[in-house]
């Protein structure tokens, strides 16, 4: 299909607007690349961050002037700042970066038009302009009949791996009672370079925001959930444990199988962590690595489903954290702009044409299911 109008992505050269632009790239959408700083980065491999030779716009904001001229010794192309683009011309707008530079342009400029938008995680956005909670997931409310999302904010990694695990397991278990998880966390990404774990970083406390964007995202476990998260000396993906009590017996099996046959996650039948978290992930990346992905980018959560008695499941695995919110994000695109009449068709429209390093979902999940499970 033939896009007439552009997205635009703020916070293009980040770790999330870096990978939105590549799919949408991949996607055949014509997209504006718009940044903060003038420089040029690099993406994890090594190659230069250039949106495949894009002019590329500058977030409005101090010392402008000089950051176009560090672009263009960069090797950018200028065309302009934010501000200067006719609302007309966009179709929708990816906040994957600077939020303060999107409250300024969305105050005077794309707001009043109406344009659609997508934040991703945290945002001063969020209350100014009453954006909705979304996770492309079973039975959350992109499913459930909520309307469209002109306005939304992408929930997070971490809650869309435990709202994903929970909208599957109540399919099969009933009415969830409550919910105890335990995060832990990557301390630092592999492309932040030195950072170095301290202990003293490792603080297991509360996470009263992701449980209320979970609840947000998939509303029958509202208010049910209690979370602990803390940092650790890792630095590809993030790791999680979640206890689940049902009002019910519990039948393993039908669970299981509904997490196999779910197209955007891989089922695992043993648990890769039964060794240690880091040599779970070790495998990850290695098998990414076989596809042509670097660094564990997976794309879709891994979970390893137990029975602590007849009434708590456990789910517990891997969240590819700088990826795991890119499907519903898409998803998310196609229902904004009008592209899908449904959450059903932008889901499966997705899963059928959205590539990250040429790989696709299916692609994924077959591969990653077949080695890791034998």
């Amino acid at each position: 299909m033939a896009h007439s109008k552009s997205a635009l992505v703020m916070g293009a050269d980040g770790s999330l607007g870096r990978r939105i632009s590549e799919i949408l790239f991949s996607l055949g959408i014509v997209y504006i690349p718009a940044k903060f700083s003038g420089g040029m980065k690099q993406d994890i491999t090594g190659k230069p961050i250039d949106f495949q030779g894009r002019d590329i716009y500058l977030i409005d904001g101090p010392d402008l002037n000089s950051r176009i001229k560090e672009a263009e010794k960069s090797g950018f192309k200028v065309a302009g700042k934010v501000s200067d683009l006719d609302p007309i011309d966009l179709a929708a707008v990816f906040d994957v970066g600077h939020k303060q530079g999107t409250v300024s342009n969305f105050d005077h400029n794309l707001h009043p038009a109406g344009v659609p938008l997508l934040v991703q995680g945290g945002t001063p956005l969020e209350e100014r302009f009453g954006l909705n909670a979304y996770a492309s997931i079973p039975r959350g409310v992109g499913e459930t009949g909520y309307g469209r999302f002109p306005r939304a904010k992408q929930v997070s990694c971490n809650a869309t791996w435990t709202s994903t695990a929970l909208s599957l397991a109540q399919q099969s278990m009933g009415d969830i009672l409550k919910v105890v998880i335990n995060l832990q966390r990557r301390f630092a990404d592999t492309e932040d370079g030195g950072k170095i774990f301290n202990q003293a970083d490792k603080v297991m406390a509360p996470v009263k925001k992701y449980e209320e964007d979970v609840g947000l995202a998939f509303p029958s476990v509202k208010g049910k959930i209690i979370s602990y998260a803390s940092k650790n000396d890792w630095r590809t993906c993030h790791y999680g444990t979640m206890f689940i009590l049902s009002a019910g017996t519990i039948n393993l099996d039908d669970i299981k199988e509904t997490f196999a046959n779910y197209d955007r996650a891989v089922f695992l039948e043993q648990d890769l962590a039964s060794a240690g978290v880091q040599e779970g992930m070790e495998k990850i990346v290695k098998m990414g690595e076989k596809l042509g992905i670097p660094d564990g980018d997976v794309v879709i959560p891994l979970y390893h489903l137990s029975l602590l008695d007849r009434n708590t499941l456990c789910i517990s695995g891997y969240n590819p954290q700088r990826t795991i919110t890119l499907p519903s994000s898409i998803d998310w695109y196609w229902d904004a702009t009008g592209t899908c009449s449904s959450w059903k068709e932008s889901f499966a429209k997705t899963n059928r044409e959205m590539q990250l390093y040429g790989v696709k979902i299916p692609e994924i999940k077959s591969f990653l299911e077949h080695e890791l499970n034998r």
